[in-house]
C-alpha cells in the first residue's frame, strides 16, 4: 500500500506519528517535483510556491522506498522531450566476423515478467571500413559515424564521416568529410546542426585546425568554428555534454597531469565563445565517461561505475554522488556504460556483459531509474524502476550507443 503526503502539511509531529504507526524504522525520502531536479538542498530551504514536493512512502519489507514525481516538459511545445517523438536507443556490437552490427531498442518499452528479448540487427558495416575511436550521433532518423584513427600514416581517415538512414535503406554510405582529423570527437546536436569538438590525444599526434566545427545536414556542409583563445589549452577531450538551458556544450578534458586547479570548458553555441571554469567533478573524465544533462543538471557516470550529479546553474557547481545503483550494476563493465535521459524524469543506463547461458551472445542491460533527495541521509538516491535485458549476437564489448 502506498501512502502519499503533501509536504506542506507534513510537520515533524506528523512524521513521528507515521513512524510510530508503522512500528519500524522508516527510510523517508523527499523527491523534488521540477523539470531539472532543482537542486539538492533540503526541502525546508526551498520555497513551497516555487517547487511543490511530495512525500511518498511505500512499504517493502522493513524499508520504505520512494516513487519520485518530476514534472514533465509539457507546457511549451518547444520544450517537449525529444520533440514529442518516440525515443529509441541505437547500439553497435562487433561480432566474430568483424562486422559492426547495429541494434535498436525502446527504453520505455515493457514486456511481461522477466523475459529476455532477442534483438535483430537493423544495419551493419564492415569494421575494416570504420576506424577505431570513432563517435556516433543520431539526428532526424539518421546515424552518423564521425572521426577515428587507424595508423599514424593514415590520419585522413579521422576526418571521414559515414551516414545511415534508419527510416529507409538502413545502409551505410560515406558522407562529406570534416575539415580536420578528429580522434573520438565530442558530438552534440543543437538546433538541427551537429557540433564536432576536439579529439583524443595519441602519441605523436598533433592537432589540426579547426579544433571545432559544425555540420549543417540541410546544406551538407562543414563550417569551421572559432579557434580556442590563447589562454585555453585543451590537450585531450574525453567527455562532453550539451546543457540546453544554458546553450552550452561543456567540455571535460582527461589530462589532469597539470597542477590544480583542474579546468573544464564551456562553448556557447549561440555566440561561439569559449570560457574556462573549475571542473566541478573531482574524478577526471576519460573516454569511458558518459554524461547527460537534464535541465541545468549534469549526470555523469564515472570510474568504478559511480554516478554523480552537478547543478550547473550554481555560481560554483560541485558534483555530488548519487547512491543506490551499486547492487543493480554488479555485472557492469566499466568501459561499456552509456547514460541517457528518456523523459518523464527518468534516466536510463545501458551496458553489456557476457551471457552465461548463450556463450556466443551478449546481454544488453537497460536499467531505468529516477534520482531524488533522501532527506534523512542528506544525499542523492537513485530509485530503481526496472532493468530489462536483451540478447544480441557477438562476444565483443558494446562499441557505441546513442539515443535518437
Amino acid at each position: 500500500m502506498v501512502k502519499k503526503f503533501d509536504l506542506r502539511s507534513c510537520s515533524n509531529k506528523i512524521l513521528k506519528k507515521i513512524k510510530k504507526e508503522n512500528e519500524e524504522e522508516l527510510e523517508i525520502h523527499y523527491v523534488p517535483r521540477c523539470s531539472n531536479f532543482n537542486q539538492f538542498e533540503e526541502p525546508e530551504t526551498k520555497k513551497v510556491k516555487e517547487i511543490s514536493r511530495k512525500l511518498v512512502l511505500k512499504k517493502r519489507g522493513n524499508k520504505i522506498k520512494t516513487t519520485p514525481f518530476i514534472k514533465e516538459e509539457e507546457e511549451d511545445e518547444d520544450k517537449v522531450f525529444n520533440g514529442g517523438k518516440e525515443l529509441f536507443i541505437y547500439l553497435s556490437i562487433l561480432n566474430d566476423d568483424d562486422i559492426l552490427a547495429w541494434y535498436k531498442l525502446d527504453p520505455n518499452g515493457t514486456f511481461e515478467g522477466n523475459q529476455t528479448q532477442i534483438l535483430s540487427p537493423i544495419s551493419s558495416i564492415s569494421y575494416n571500413v570504420i576506424p577505431n575511436y570513432y563517435r556516433t550521433i543520431g539526428y532526424d532518423s539518421k546515424l552518423y559515424i564521425m572521426g577515428g584513427y587507424k595508423t599514424r600514416k593514415d590520419l585522413d581517415i579521422g576526418s571521414k564521416t559515414f551516414v545511415c538512414d534508419t527510416s529507409s535503406t538502413n545502409t551505410w554510405e560515406e558522407s562529406i568529410s570534416m575539415n580536420s582529423c578528429k580522434i573520438g570527437p565530442q558530438l552534440a546536436v543543437v538546433d538541427g546542426k551537429i557540433f564536432a569538438i576536439g579529439t583524443l590525444r595519441l602519441m605523436n599526434f598533433k592537432f589540426k585546425q579547426p579544433f571545432a566545427e559544425v555540420f549543417d545536414p540541410s546544406l551538407n556542409k562543414w563550417t569551421a568554428l572559432p579557434s580556442l583563445p590563447s589562454d585555453i589549452h585543451i590537450y585531450c577531450v574525453a567527455n562532453s555534454v550539451f546543457v540546453r538551458d544554458q546553450d552550452e556544450i561543456i567540455i571535460f578534458p582527461s589530462d589532469y597531469s597539470s597542477p590544480k586547479p583542474h579546468y573544464a570548458y564551456r562553448f556557447n553555441v549561440k555566440s561561439h565563445s569559449w570560457a574556462r571554469f573549475s571542473d566541478p567533478f573531482k574524478i577526471p573524465a576519460d573516454c569511458t565517461t558518459s554524461s547527460v544533462a537534464v535541465g541545468n543538471v549534469i549526470f555523469r557516470l564515472q570510474k568504478e561505475n559511480r554516478l554523480y550529479a552537478c547543478d550547473m546553474s550554481h555560481p560554483k557547481p560541485i558534483g555530488r554522488r548519487v547512491y543506490g545503483l551499486e547492487k543493480e550494476i554488479k555485472s557492469f563493465m566499466s568501459n561499456t556504460g552509456h547514460l541517457f535521459y528518456i523523459g518523464n524524469g527518468k534516466l536510463c543506463l545501458i551496458w553489456s556483459f557476457k551471457s552465461k547461458e548463450h556463450r556466443d551472445m551478449k546481454v544488453i542491460a537497460c536499467l531505468k531509474f529516477w534520482v531524488g533527495m533522501c532527506n534523512e541521509k542528506r544525499r542523492l538516491e537513485a530509485v530503481i524502476d526496472r532493468c530489462d535485458h536483451y540478447l544480441v549476437n557477438g562476444r565483443s564489448i558494446l562499441r557505441d550507443c546513442v539515443a535518437m
